[in-house]
């Protein structure tokens, strides 16, 4: 996106403006790109510039394309984009990381290989491939989001398992067990990695008729 100045276009404007108005809630920023196969950390703007926890994005960019590449092979490359591609400067995850202190900020760029001429042409085929695939690696970077921000507070574990969500009324009562009515495709997903019981936000914006979160 350009314009005359930083944030000049309304798309930009809403972003930022949604961004800012969450007060520091927001954890993870991803933003995707075509083409090269590359998954980006900051910053982006100068060669061997990074912030004080790159280990960090390094560790789970890395892992992240593991997870990728294990779908259907795909290779990505893994850096900043000042060392991977060419130094630019203006990106939204250099100022979501810079400027907004999201400590999971990172740029995909999508299929394919940089060594095509008409990449941004992306094949009909390899479109539900890419999304599969990339899929995979933003598990990767939610799951590492979710473990560095735990609430420090201890609440009581509520049951729950891969394929139904057990009320904690039901539960207590160990009387009967209700399968979730809202059970979607996410469901087992937050509930294996603990999301359910320690996030407060769960609580805030997943109160389902199961009532497992509330």
């Amino acid at each position: 996106m350009y314009g005359r100045f930083a944030f000049s276009e309304p798309e930009t404007r809403s972003v930022r403006d949604f961004i800012t108005g969450q007060n520091g809630k927001i954890k993870t920023f991803l933003t995707f790109h075509s083409y090269s196969q590359i998954l980006m950390y900051p910053f982006g703007h100068q060669v061997r510039t990074y912030p004080n926890d790159v280990n960090d994005l390094s560790v789970t960019a890395n892992r992240a394309a593991q997870a990728l590449q294990s779908m259907y092979g795909t290779k990505y490359t893994v850096g900043t984009g000042a060392d991977t591609l060419y130094p630019a400067s203006g990106g939204s995850e250099d100022w979501a990381k810079g400027q907004m202190g999201i400590k999971y900020s990172f740029l995909f760029e999508l299929r394919p290989e940089d060594n095509v001429w008409d990449g941004f042409l992306l094949a009909e085929n390899q479109i539900i491939p890419t999304s599969r695939e990339t899929w995979e690696a933003v598990k990767i970077i939610v799951t590492q989001t979710m473990n560095t921000f735990k609430p420090t507070i201890t609440e009581a574990p509520i049951a729950h398992s891969r394929f139904r969500a057990i009320p904690p009324t039901v539960a207590a009562a160990a009387a009967s067990t209700v399968v979730c009515a809202d059970l979607d495709q996410l469901c087992p997903y937050w509930s294996e990695n603990g999301a359910c019981q320690t996030w407060p936000s769960m609580r805030e914006r997943c109160a389902k008729s199961c009532r497992f979160c509330v």
